[in-house]
């Protein structure tokens, strides 16, 4: 058994800096729609995405994914 990614928190962690998915596409160099398909789970976050995001919203990597034992 492991930790695995479940749900996508990346919604949770924009709104916690009060930031629009614009200005995280900005910020971040991803496309709004990129971001809104991420929040929606239509997209699987790379690892290049994460650290990406994770930079712009000042949090881990692991903060953007809640963390599932299986």
């Amino acid at each position: 058994m492991a930790y695995v990614a479940g749900r996508c928190l990346l919604r949770e962690r924009r709104l916690e800096r009060n930031l629009s998915q614009q200005e995280v596409a900005d910020l971040s160099g991803l496309s709004r729609s990129h971001i809104s398909a991420l929040e929606t789970d239509r997209y699987t976050m790379t690892y290049a995405d994460a650290m990406t995001l994770a930079k712009v919203l000042k949090c881990e990597p692991t903060r953007l994914y809640e963390l599932v034992w299986r």
